[in-house]
């Protein structure tokens, strides 16, 4: 009985461990994505992006008007604002990345595939500074 219930605790420890990791390297796949969204570097982002999300957002279409509508309505980018926060889903895990431009915070949410990929970016708030 007592082995049982050690081992059951240790495959969900393993789980736990499992889960932390994936939401670690969604988290760094995320702030490198909103960094290069923020220098504007659509070639950097582009390559990160899932086949299908390629096909429906060109690496044109990333730099005008995505790049260039943030630039045109928050100022220039600064910096992340705090770590990106991520949540599991029943698909892509969902990061929540703040960034800090010249004039405004911007909360930005990346959809992160199980590869490792940008499935979904989505401009979810604005708060003027």
């Amino acid at each position: 009985m007592i082995r049982m219930l050690l081992r059951s605790s240790l495959f969900v420890l393993l789980g736990v461990g499992e889960a932390l990791a994936q939401a670690a390297e969604a988290s760094a796949i995320a702030r490198a994505a909103a960094t290069e969204l923020g220098e504007g570097r659509s070639a950097a982002l582009h390559a990160r992006l899932t086949d299908d999300l390629k096909v429906a957002l060109s690496e044109d279409l990333l730099r005008d008007p995505l790049i260039k509508d943030l630039v045109a309505g928050a100022g220039l980018f600064e910096k992340i604002d705090a770590a990106p926060v991520c949540r599991a889903s029943q698909g892509p895990q969902m990061c929540v990345v703040p960034m800090l431009y010249a004039k405004a915070r911007i909360r930005v949410r990346f959809a992160i595939d199980a590869a490792g990929r940008v499935a979904g970016i989505y401009v979810e708030g604005r708060e003027a500074r």
